[in-house]
């Protein structure tokens, strides 16, 4: 059983020190995700009109969903599978905004911005592993390239799709690099968890069970 430090108890591992770092900070990105989301409506009114309804109505489910992603993150039974959870809620967004690229403009979409918003932001909130933020990152661009490719009208401008593609990608490496230079210093990861109420969970994030009571 994983220890939470709001029920009182402290982490004895560092790996559980990580785990509620990892809950901690979903948390706070979980709610940063919906108001960002939400608010892209003024968005969808300047620049494609002719979308505000069905775009809002979008935006208003993956709101829901992603608050229901918050909410469990609250169940200890969906404590036990905290990775699994963060995954699903963080792919939303990005299928979300590549139906929009869908059904905009293709590769010549403002919501391209959007797409790479959100992988800079989760992967730089969210302690992810180098091979996580990678992944997201490849899926982040499949996503994209899908979206552009499978138009009636297919892709307008080829240089454009590879050279946003080709900015996922060098976006993907400095996410995977950022995220082997945390695992290698594990102070920030432990000062991160200054956010955590007691001394106690500090000490025992920063040197793990070598610690003694």
């Amino acid at each position: 059983m994983t220890a939470d430090p709001h029920n009182g108890q402290l982490p004895g591992t560092y790996k559980e020190a990580l785990h509620q770092h990892l809950v901690y900070y979903s948390r706070i990105t979980c709610a940063l995700a919906m108001v960002l989301i939400a608010g892209g409506m003024g968005l969808d009114a300047t620049f494609y009109p002719d979308h505000v309804w069905s775009f809002g109505l979008a935006r208003l489910l993956v709101v829901a969903l992603i608050g229901a992603a918050l909410w469990s993150y609250s169940r200890p039974w969906w404590l036990q599978r905290v990775r699994v959870l963060t995954y699903f809620w963080i792919a939303l967004p990005q299928l979300m905004i590549a139906w929009m690229i869908y059904a905009t403009n293709g590769e010549a979409s403002i919501y391209f911005v959007g797409l790479t918003l959100a992988v800079s932001g989760i992967s730089i909130f969210l302690p992810l592993t180098w091979k996580e933020a990678l992944s997201f990152s490849v899926f982040t661009l499949a996503v994209y390239v899908l979206a552009c490719v499978m138009r009636e009208a297919g892709v307008q401008n080829w240089p454009v799709l590879i050279g946003q593609s080709l900015f996922i990608l060098v976006s993907a490496g400095v996410i995977a690099w950022a995220a082997v230079a945390r695992l290698l210093a594990p102070e920030p990861v432990a000062l991160a968890s200054e956010t955590e109420p007691g001394a106690a969970t500090r000490r025992w994030a920063r040197c793990g069970s070598g610690c003694t009571r």
